[in-house]
């Protein structure tokens, strides 16, 4: 069984109704069975033909990913959909320019 589409339900009409009831929000899903930089790739809802290259480093404790060459619409809002992105995978996520 497939997580994700667990959560997606058939032509994805779970999905659809959550969305619906959060006033058409758009939603991400975050697969938690994937590495990390995959994880970070979901969480910023970058897109397959999108290319961004992530580096996962960890030190003193802390765990930073670094994604470069990420789209300017992933900084859309201030920063707040890498701030949100960040918070639900639980790392730090820093954007480096090309």
């Amino acid at each position: 069984l497939n997580a994700v589409s667990a959560c997606v339900g058939r032509q994805g009409s779970r999905i659809r109704r959550i969305a619906e009831a959060l006033g058409d929000e758009r939603i991400d899903l975050v697969d938690a069975g994937e590495k990390l930089e995959t994880q970070v790739v979901q969480a910023l809802g970058l897109g397959a033909r999108e290319t961004a290259t992530v580096t996962i480093s960890s030190r003193d404790g802390q765990t930073t990913a670094s994604v470069r060459g990420a789209p300017l619409r992933v900084l859309r809002l201030g920063g707040v959909n890498v701030r949100l992105a960040s918070k639900l995978i639980g790392v730090k996520i820093v954007l480096v320019e090309k």
